[in-house]
């Protein structure tokens, strides 16, 4: 038996029409036909292949067919019968017309679901028998084609308090201290009503939803009483007992921005800054918490609208979580959100609270694993805000590519088994000691198996303590998050003592140092920086003044504790996922003479570089390995991945004879056979020269790569080559980051077009200087916000923006420029990851759970 029944259309104006919602059920019970229909996939297949099968090359899914009985009662008439029958009519025609929606609950459901229509109708089958007679009754019966899954609630809340979700019928809040009747909805805010002086944490039960990354805001405006008023969020709730709290508070001194820890009851202050001045008597302010990961952000802001991305902070703090607070209250857990009030004064009031998961303000350019999971069954529906972060003014191009969140990747490419080249006996401060030599050898060699594979890493030490052997690890590593590092270690002879470490100078954890011996031992360490890295080390070393010489191997570096599964990651032959931004520097040995060189507009800082010889040069970077089995294949690809490159190159007018890039792909990680870019061939791609100055960034699309699944190994080794011709007159060449997205599930403007002087009318400018922000829709259609006009923009390119359930990684990319330009131009490129903020509605295939 339906619980709950409610038509809305899309006509401008609706009012929705609720059928259903009790018990009591009257004047509409829902009876006989409850059809929710399916998602149906229809398919097309290749030709048959013999005795083989015919395969599914393509699909397309459905629209379903939904029905709804009901049974009318309890009419005084057929008069009354009528009215009733006209305005269920009248909504379902509206319906028909403009599209809309029916909202479905079931007894003893936990959450109403929601099927988008895309045409409706009624009609009444049987007019005959005694209830139409003599009850006045009929037995109509809704019929929509809807979309092909089942929407549940979006994720985003917006309460602006103009209906009493509060202490109303409708109430999406639970009380976790103090009581609902302390407050009130009233003229559109949530007033103060009773008990002024007690603390009211409410916290949103209304969707069901819990969040890992997002943020949470509230407006509040004090009384007369300052001293000791309170008004902020409860940024996250696991339970009564236990939760992360931002607000404002008055101390009779000093108006302070506070974040809190509450363990197991208990309440810490983890940070705490005064504001410019006290809070003032009906005068508003906001507050704002947020979390990414492990670091909390705090924010106060005095304006009069809601706060918007590009908005500083009047005031603001954070924090990260340790290692045992993320445990609690971080990325290990979800949990709720809410409001903290203490009013003190009957004239304090709040309004607008929101809540926004998956947002991040000020992200840095590399690939983001979003901490919560997209709920549901089924890819869901997502809206993408995207604006300019703090410093970065016009944004001419855009992209955003999203994935499963990979397995867990090796961030150690050659762990013992593939060479030696990127580990260092140099030494590096703070780190390990400059070790004597290092060596990849065989387990013949070696007199004894290696632990893995074939081969492991020998290191060779002189009699002084701490020195060993260091890899650096070229990855965005995020403050708060732990890393794990292991590796296996051994000696032909000597029982010096040995231990492993993580992290940077400063920053660093260390193993518990253990005598050497003939037999393979584990060493594990975990390390959760303080703050975010781009470059760390895992170094192996010996602790003590004895000259000695060890063998590891199997050495992999991970996010989180869990262990690679058993294979190559797990092995020590790491390799990207294949959504990720790769530094030029992690290349093994490149062809030239290009090195490490500091350039203040690389984004890393630094850029594998040269200056090109007046006779031309030829440069090849490599060893980029790419695990396409890291996330899913394609549809109906038979177990293969396309992936999109780009690549950021630093170019000059003074190259006169032209610049060409090849790209390919070799298997197994490999340098045999080759898959060149699709879209260039083995001819590679001439870039357009800038029409004056030298040292300008360009970004250059270099094509599409076909990635099949390899069971030898799962990667694939990526290899660059630049050919900058004659010509030349000594400028600096460049390469910067490298970039390698799912093509499949990407959107993006286009490129290889005109974009001149940022005139729309030769290109969809993404947000041009001044714009506040774009929303891209899940239809890849999209507005321009700027302040508190809503305009609409062109659409963009690409997947439809549906992220797959569970957890997910997502990156996304502005740029100044459009790559490719075909006209000559002087301008020199910036990038940015943009703040974001992805607003999810999760879908099911039939039914949405609690």
């Amino acid at each position: 038996m339906s619980a709950f029944l409610r038509l809305s259309s899309n006509a401008p104006g609706d009012v929705p029409l609720v059928l259903i919602d009790g018990p009591p059920f009257t004047p509409w019970v829902g009876v006989g036909t409850l059809d929710l229909g399916s998602p149906s996939w229809v398919h097309q297949f290749s030709a048959p292949r013999g005795t083989q099968g015919a395969r599914a090359s393509a699909g397309t899914l459905e629209n379903r067919q939904v029905a709804f009985g009901l049974l009318s009662q309890d009419h005084a008439s057929k008069d009354e019968l009528q009215a009733d029958l006209a305005a269920l009519a009248a909504k379902v025609d509206d319906i028909r017309r403009f599209g809309g929606t029916i909202t479905h609950r079931e007894h003893a459901q936990s959450r109403r679901q929601h099927f988008e229509v895309m045409v409706a109708g009624i009609s009444v089958s049987d007019w005959g028998g005694q209830e139409f007679q003599l009850r006045d009754a009929v037995r109509p019966a809704i019929v929509a084609t809807c979309a092909p899954y089942v929407l549940g609630d979006p994720m985003d809340v917006f309460d602006d308090f103009s209906i009493d979700h509060v202490n109303g019928g409708d109430a999406n809040y639970a009380p976790d201290a103090g009581a609902l009747a302390n407050v009130a909805v009233t003229g559109g805010v949530l007033d103060a009503s009773a008990n002024l002086t007690t603390e009211n944490r409410l916290i949103h039960t209304g969707t069901g939803y819990t969040y890992g990354d997002h943020e949470a805001t509230i407006q509040a405006t004090p009384g007369s009483t300052i001293s000791s008023f309170k008004a902020g969020v409860i940024l996250k709730r696991i339970d009564a007992s236990n939760y992360l709290a931002v607000y404002v508070d008055d101390n009779g001194t000093n108006s302070r921005l506070r974040i809190d820890k509450v363990v197991a009851g208990t309440t810490t202050n983890l940070a705490s800054t005064n504001l410019g001045a006290r809070v003032v008597n009906g005068t508003r302010f906001w507050v704002r918490g947020r979390i990414e990961g492990n670091v909390v952000y705090a924010e106060h802001f005095l304006t009069t609208n809601v706060p918007t991305p590009s908005i500083a902070p009047t005031t603001s703090t954070s924090i990260v979580l340790t290692t045992a607070e993320a445990a609690v209250l971080g990325t290990a857990v979800e949990g709720q959100a809410g409001i903290v009030f203490t009013p003190q004064q009957t004239a304090a009031f709040l309004d607008d609270f929101e809540i926004l998961p998956f947002t991040y303000r000020n992200p840095p350019n590399a690939a983001l694993d979003l901490f919560g999971d997209i709920p549901g069954d089924a890819p869901a529906l997502v809206t993408a805000r995207m604006a300019n972060p703090t410093g970065f003014t016009v944004a001419d191009w855009a992209l955003l590519a999203w994935c499963e969140r990979p397995a867990v990747e090796n961030l150690v490419v050659h762990g013992g088994e593939r060479n030696s080249v990127r580990w260092t006996v140099a030494g590096i401060a703070g780190v390990t000691g400059a070790a004597t030599s290092r060596t990849q050898i065989d387990d013949g060699t070696l007199g004894a198996g290696a632990r893995y594979g074939e081969n492991v890493l020998q290191v060779v030490c002189p009699a002084t303590a701490n020195t060993g052997v260091a890899y650096p690890i070229l990855r965005r590593l995020r403050a708060g998050q732990t890393y794990t590092a292991r590796a296996w270690v051994r000696a032909s002879a000597g029982t010096t003592t040995a231990r492993i470490r993580l992290g940077v100078s400063g920053d660093i954890a260390s193993s518990t140092a253990v005598a050497l011996s003939t037999t393979w031992t584990l060493h594990t360490i975990t390390w959760t920086p303080a703050t975010s890295v781009d470059l760390a080390y895992f170094a192996a070393e010996i602790t003590a003044a004895t000259a000695t010489t060890f063998q590891i191997d199997g050495v992999s570096v991970y996010a989180g504790t869990t262990a690679p599964p058993d294979g190559p990651h797990l092995f020590g032959d790491g390799a990207a996922a294949p959504l990720t931004v790769i530094n030029p520097l992690e290349v093994d040995a490149p062809v030239g003479t290009m090195a490490s060189a500091a350039y203040g507009t690389a984004n890393g800082g630094t850029a594998l570089s040269d200056s090109v010889s007046p006779g031309g040069e030829i440069y090849q970077i490599g060893d980029f390995l790419i695990d396409p089995s890291l996330i899913p294949p394609d549809d109906y690809s038979q177990d293969s991945l396309a992936v999109e490159v780009y690549a950021r190159v630093l170019l000059s007018a003074a190259f006169t004879g032209g610049v060409n890039i090849k790209m390919w792909a070799s298997p197994g990680g490999s340098n045999g056979f080759i898959a060149p870019s699709e879209d260039y061939g083995v001819s590679g791609k001439t870039l357009t020269i800038p029409s004056s100055g030298n040292d300008k960034w360009r970004m250059v699309r270099l094509g599409t790569l076909n990635l099949a699944s390899v069971s030898t190994s799962g990667s694939w080794r990526l290899t660059l080559e630049a050919t900058v011709a004659a010509g030349t007159n000594s400028q600096a060449f460049a390469f910067d980051d490298i970039y390698v997205i799912p093509l499949r599930s990407r959107l993006a403007l286009p490129t290889g077009k005109t974009n001149a002087a940022a005139d729309v009318t030769d290109y969809p400018v993404f947000l041009a200087s001044g714009q506040g922000w774009r929303t891209i829709r899940p239809d890849l259609s999209s507005t321009i916000t700027t302040g508190a006009q809503v305009g609409p923009a062109g659409g963009v390119n690409g997947s439809l923006l549906e992220l797959p359930p569970g957890p997910v990684r997502v990156y996304g990319l502005l740029s100044s420029e459009v790559p490719d330009d075909p006209t000559p131009a002087s301008d020199d490129e910036a990038q940015a990851f943009p703040s974001l903020h992805l607003s999810v509605q999760p879908r099911y295939h039939w039914l949405r759970g609690s």
